[in-house]
């Protein structure tokens, strides 16, 4: 064998580095594409020592590191810390190496490169230094112990730099996430605080804290499933206040109120005493309610006897026999009743009710002051219920409703963003019936699935009308429970706005949370149909339901409502306030539009703006316009850029 030429062997030499950089830069490459798939894979929820865990994994890949450790800034705390550390048998010699680049200025210098910075020898061990920041912001500081000897290139300088960033990045999400989680649940605890506020007050009477229709009802229904299981009686004394109408003429509302208050007060003792002789638990076994106005109802369950409601009665009369002290006046309050009992003359909780008010009735066509058992011989007074839901039948057939528009816009600049479309009744003797009168009998006669099917088909033409005349305005229409349910829901939506020839983004769709959130997936499978069509879809009343990150994460949501109750309040009650702020940043982080419905004044316009949601809604720009309203209001208040004058104190 021949010896090499000078010449051969510096060929040699040079194809070795070659394969030898070659090498290198696969090994880069691999360890490039691990690192990025490997901070993926970490939950966004993890703790950031997984994230030090797993950058720890790829250096040591990177160079032969006689142990590396990341200092960072603990929360409340305004020096770094060392956070975590590979072994942990060097926490020791990591706090002392800290304490010394931070005295020498070594630290505070390297958190401001971009790049790996060596450090000046420190008791014999060469330090390598490296910045953990993402854009501006500083999450820490890697150190590094360099072995004695081993080199650390301008390449291998490079990958560690790729490698801290996408530490970085993933610390930045982390980091984001977290924040989103933590005013999340520092949400849903307040939510859920205002919501046992919400469910309170929907039950209960707001002049006399008793329960309301609405609760007296669900306790009834209560008694009569127990009966059913386990026998027994229940009753109910319906009670009327005699000529109460007088005092609030005569003496005036507020007299009238404050004797509401003793009058109540009064029931409510009396009946829990009385209820005390004959059952443990009093809670179980007696309820009285205020419907509003003069009339009051007690629920007599786990009765022995039937008796014993005319012994209460006749406890309630002696009670009532004294006087009443309002203010400077002495006040005797009689009544009337009226009683009907389960189970014998029926097993229905709204029956029940019924039979009691129809005794009522008859009480004070007898002359009042007197107590009536209901029996099925008695005639039954007009029922308003009754005779509505019969209006409600023809109602559509007869075209007695119609929509009215409600402007939506962004106070910042004037613009109107959209219209929502309210729905109104006006019946054959022109009056108009409030939907909160008629939208709960709708859906309890199955009526609002054909009703909500034509506001979808009368929003779409009114969105073609304001197309045709140069006005590009999305409208938003409410969606009920039943209306959404419907297998072919979606199909209903996209043929109205085919039928019209209007764009699918001009037609919002408004659902409250509790109805998206009965049929979890099915509802996820509907919204993404819609919202692929073109559709946006809003919360309506949020804050009032789940108020859970997690489903707006899940569906398709383009803008959150926020509810009417909490802006009337907005100024002047913290938790409102508080609220309002935290439904606003969260929408925020996660880009949906906020929108504040029912805004009346300029100082709920300028805090509402100060917190980042410039859309607005309510009379403090517009009530409700008839179509006809609608179209002059265009046409004098607003220019060809929809853009309207915004009213100043």
């Amino acid at each position: 064998m021949t010896d090499k030429t000078p010449a051969q062997q510096d060929l040699q030499d040079k194809l070795g580095h070659l394969e030898a950089s070659e090498r290198w830069h696969q090994h880069a490459w691999d360890l490039l594409s691990r690192v990025g798939h490997g901070f993926q894979r970490i939950s966004h929820d993890a703790k950031p020592e997984d994230l030090f865990l797993t950058a720890c994994g790829f250096l040591y890949e990177l160079a032969d590191f006689s142990g590396l450790a990341f200092f960072g800034l603990e929360e409340g705390q305004a020096d770094f810390q060392l956070t975590y550390c590979e072994p942990a048998s060097r926490q020791v010699i990591f706090e002392r190496c800290g304490d010394m680049l931070i005295e020498s200025g070594d630290f505070a210098w390297a958190l401001k490169m971009d790049e790996p910075f060596i450090a000046k020898e420190l008791q014999g061990r060469r330090l390598l230094l490296h910045a953990i920041r993402s854009g501006k912001n500083t999450h820490g500081l890697l150190i590094a112990l360099l072995p004695p000897g081993q080199a650390f290139g301008k390449n291998s300088r490079r990958l560690l730099t790729l490698i801290m960033q996408s530490c970085s990045h993933a610390l930045e999400i982390n980091q984001r996430y977290q924040l989103i989680k933590q005013q999340n649940r520092r949400l849903e605890q307040m939510i859920a605080s205002r919501n046992l506020q919400l469910e309170y007050q929907s039950s209960h009477d707001t002049l006399t804290r008793l329960p309301n229709r609405e609760r007296f009802i669900d306790r009834i229904r209560e008694a009569l499933e127990r009966i059913s299981v386990s026998g027994g009686q229940t009753a109910i004394i319906l009670i009327g206040l005699d000529f109460f109408k007088r005092i609030n003429e005569n003496l005036g509302h507020s007299i009238g109120d404050q004797l509401l208050r003793q009058i109540a007060s009064r029931l409510n003792t009396h009946a829990r005493e009385y209820g005390n002789q004959f059952a443990k638990e009093v809670d179980n076994t007696v309820l009285v309610g205020h419907f509003g106005g003069d009339e009051f109802a007690v629920l007599l369950d786990h009765l022995p006897h039937l008796d014993q409601v005319n012994a209460l009665l006749e406890r309630l009369e002696r009670a009532f026999s004294k006087p009443f002290f309002v203010g400077n006046h002495e006040i005797i309050q009689s009544f009337s009743s009226g009683i009907s009992y389960a189970p014998d003359q029926t097993r229905d909780a709204a029956q029940l009710l019924k039979f009691a008010d129809v005794a009522l009735y008859q009480a004070k066509e007898q002359g009042r002051r007197r107590a009536v058992v209901y029996d099925d011989g008695m005639q039954s007074h007009p029922l308003d219920t009754l005779t509505l839901s019969n209006k409600l039948a023809t109602a559509l057939n007869r075209q007695q409703f119609e929509l009215y528009y409600q402007p939506q816009v962004n106070a910042n600049t004037g613009q109107i963003i959209g219209l929502e479309a309210l729905l109104r009744w006006q019946d054959s003797q022109g009056h108009f019936i409030p939907p909160s009168h008629f939208i709960p009998l709708a859906e309890q006669y199955g009526h609002i699935t054909t009703i909500g099917d034509w506001v979808i088909s009368e929003a779409c033409r009114q969105i073609r009308l304001l197309m045709d005349t140069g006005y590009r305005i999305s409208v938003s229409v409410n969606i009920a429970s039943q209306q959404f349910n419907r297998s072919n829901f979606a199909d209903i939506v996209i043929n109205a706005v085919r039928e019209f020839d209007v764009p699918a983004e001009l037609l919002e769709l408004e659902l409250t949370e509790r109805i998206v959130m009965a049929n979890v997936e099915e509802s996820i499978d509907t919204l993404n149909t819609l919202h692929d069509y073109g559709f946006k879809i809003a919360i309506d009343d949020f804050g009032t339901g789940y108020s859970s990150l997690s489903y707006l994460k899940r569906f398709p949501i383009d803008q959150l409502k926020i509810d009417k109750s909490f802006v009337d309040d907005l100024i002047s009650c913290d938790d409102d306030a508080a609220i309002v702020t935290a439904i606003v940043a969260m929408a925020n982080k996660l880009h949906i539009d906020t929108i504040a419905e029912g805004v009346e004044t300029l100082d709920q316009v300028n805090f509402l703006e100060a917190l980042g949601c410039n859309l607005i809604q309510g009379y403090y720009f517009s009530r409700p316009l008839s179509q006809p309203e609608l179209q002059k209001y265009l046409k004098k208040s607003v220019n060809k850029d929809l853009k309207v004058s915004i009213p100043s104190a």
